[in-house]
């Protein structure tokens, strides 16, 4: 399989410097020569990028995991995918946002990123329903500990999943990431920005060549995540269940404006559908963003002339944030020359991979 799809990735990413420039660390980015060909070949192949069939063995079972940073839509997220009965999620231990890294603090009191991934695996066993098809893992603080997991899930299964006659467990990802020009729409980063606008901007690369490492590693090995725009997820939710689905049909349909229960002890107190929240809120206006235009292949993008004499402040205010001043530059211009290229390098990449 790796050697039937390797033409295709390499195809779409090449070595560059533009990202490793300011992460350090050789990046590779989407190669000119693949922009103005088309999507047809990797299109008719993307079936084979699926994270689990239609129909999986009664025996196996698909380990997602969610690549978001935090406050960057994972609840949205996560809210589409508690729609599917056959999702199960860590809810159930009472844990912040139903997120794994805080039940692995709880659990052995100490930074999760040194948990060994076969105790994070048992761990998370005792608290998902192992009748479900696929077992939800929300990470939206440390990308890194994505490594070292193909052992854990090829050789060493947790205890219980194999007293419950588990014998595979299959790895599927979906990364998700947010235009810089969303801020607004988080009431957290809302108050960052207004704080410290260009910390805010540099953390938003850091977290992209994160996202672009993360794709790079599993589709050299021939299990591509899913790639995801949170401007997509609100504003073309059709969009986004199409692709959802198609990467993960053994969910079924997936309800784009589900609103889980209330659990106790999460923070969870989803009151609005993930659709309904999109039509509160006009692109243009709300954040500088011109809509995507799918029929054109055109993922959308930041406004820079839009922002530069938008006043933001009034947004600001609707989530409660009292500040006096507005902020009318766009944060992609707080970045230094070679920053700027690395996160349009990075936008690059992404925005073509969530059209696939």
């Amino acid at each position: 399989l790796i050697v039937a799809l390797w033409p295709i990735i390499h195809g779409l990413v090449v070595e560059s410097s533009l990202l490793s420039r300011s992460s350090g660390s050789s990046l590779s980015v989407m190669s000119r020569r693949s922009r103005g060909k088309g999507n047809a070949s990797l299109d008719s192949n993307w079936e084979h990028f699926v994270g689990c069939p239609k129909q999986p063995a009664s025996r196996d079972r698909t380990w997602l995991r969610l690549v978001v940073a935090n406050n960057h839509g994972s609840t949205a997220l996560e809210s589409v995918l508690m729609s599917s009965p056959k999702l199960a999620t860590l809810c159930s231990a009472e844990v912040w946002q139903c997120e794994g890294r805080k039940l692995l603090e709880r659990t052995f009191q100490k930074n999760p990123d040194l948990v060994p991934m076969d105790q994070v695996l048992e761990t998370f066993s005792e608290t998902w329903d192992l009748n479900r098809s696929v077992f939800l893992d929300k990470q939206t603080q440390s990308f890194p500990q994505l490594e070292g997991e193909d052992d854990v899930v090829r050789n060493t299964l947790p205890r219980r999943m194999k007293a419950h006659g588990i014998e595979k467990l299959r790895p599927a990802y979906i990364i998700m990431y947010k235009p810089l020009c969303l801020w607004t729409l988080s009431h957290l980063v809302t108050k960052e920005v207004f704080k410290d606008p260009r910390a805010v901007a540099k953390f938003e690369l850091k977290r992209l060549q994160q996202q672009v490492q993360v794709y790079e590693k599993f589709a050299s090995q021939g299990r591509a995540p899913l790639v995801l725009n949170y401007a997509h997820l609100i504003w073309h939710p059709d969009f986004a269940k199409q692709r959802l689905e198609r990467y993960l049909p053994c969910l079924g349909s997936l309800d784009m404006d589900f609103v889980p229960e209330e659990v106790p002890g999460t923070g969870m107190k989803i009151t609005m559908g993930t659709q309904s929240y999109g039509n509160t809120f006009e692109p243009v206006s709300c954040c500088g963003w011109e809509a995507a235009r799918l029929d054109q292949g055109f993922a959308g993008k930041c406004m820079r002339s839009t922002q530069k004499g938008t006043n933001y402040s009034s947004q600001a205010l609707v989530n409660g944030v009292n500040v006096s001043a507005s902020l009318k530059i766009p944060l992609i211009d707080l970045l230094d020359e070679a920053e700027q290229e690395s996160l349009e390098a990075a936008y690059r990449i992404l925005d073509h991979l969530s059209m696939v």
